[in-house]
């Protein structure tokens, strides 16, 4: 049975951090690689820590490809920082949210063009036609999920 205590070690995290993580939406893989450095960081009373992709991806459970793409979309959400180092980058969670760059809302489905193998698979082509419509022409992937349900309910 387990039986964490924090007399075995915690990590402080500021109440209004934890209210912003509350609220935003990551995925999956950024949040293991977030809470990751968080781990080897503030744990041990740094701001920062010295890490490599391929321990990331062994403290995370995470492929090393996926690992570093998780990475990157942190990087370019200005959710961590990072800077290289000799063998190993220098990661530290950017603590001033206000800077992050996270859409409201993220969609669970990503709209595929015929020849666009990058979706996620779960719509085909022939199903979202016409779901752009709906949405911002300039940035498909930011379509509301009832809108998405609403329209697939006309078939």
């Amino acid at each position: 049975m387990a039986r964490p205590d924090v007399k075995n070690g915690h990590a402080r995290i500021a109440n209004e951090l934890i209210n912003v993580f509350c609220k935003i939406n990551l995925q999956s893989y950024e949040w293991r690689i977030l809470w990751a450095i968080i781990r080897m960081s503030w744990s041990w009373g740094q701001k920062g820590c010295y890490s490599s992709y391929r321990e990331l991806a062994s403290k995370t459970g995470i492929d090393l490809r996926h690992t570093a793409r998780a990475v990157q979309s942190l990087i370019d959400k200005f959710i961590v920082i990072t800077r290289a180092g000799r063998k190993k980058t220098y990661f530290e969670l950017n603590t001033d949210y206000e800077t992050w760059r996270i859409p409201e809302k993220e969609s669970l489905f990503t709209v595929a063009s015929p020849g666009n193998t990058r979706g996620n698979g779960v719509l085909p082509y022939q199903a979202t036609q016409g779901v752009a419509s709906l949405g911002n022409a300039e940035s498909p992937e930011m379509i509301d999920i009832q809108q998405i349900r609403d329209f697939l309910k006309k078939f």
